[in-house]
């Protein structure tokens, strides 16, 4: 058995992990929260808004701001990049 450390919360047996890339950054959660946290980003962008949006990750939880111009992605389930305008 390996004694790696799991940040204070037990493994669970067969969770698979999403890694999530915001800002220069990656966060590793479950394909649960990942799934979570993508309803609401996809709400907001579909909205045209600006919001916080939680994030549960293996590190604790984060507030990303989500918006039309900042480019995140989400494992292999969804990739927001941003039109880059042309004047």
């Amino acid at each position: 058995m390996s004694a790696e450390p799991t940040g204070g919360r037990e493994p669970t047996a067969g969770t698979a992990s999403v890694l999530i890339n915001y800002g220069g950054q990656s966060f590793l959660t479950t394909r649960e929260m990942a799934e979570c946290f993508l309803v609401h980003a996809r709400q907001v962008l579909a909205d045209h808004d600006a919001q916080l949006v939680a994030l549960l990750h293996e590190g604790g939880p984060e507030l990303l701001l989500i918006a039309d111009h900042i480019p995140f992605q989400v494992g292999d389930l969804f990739q927001h990049s941003p039109a880059i305008e042309t004047q």
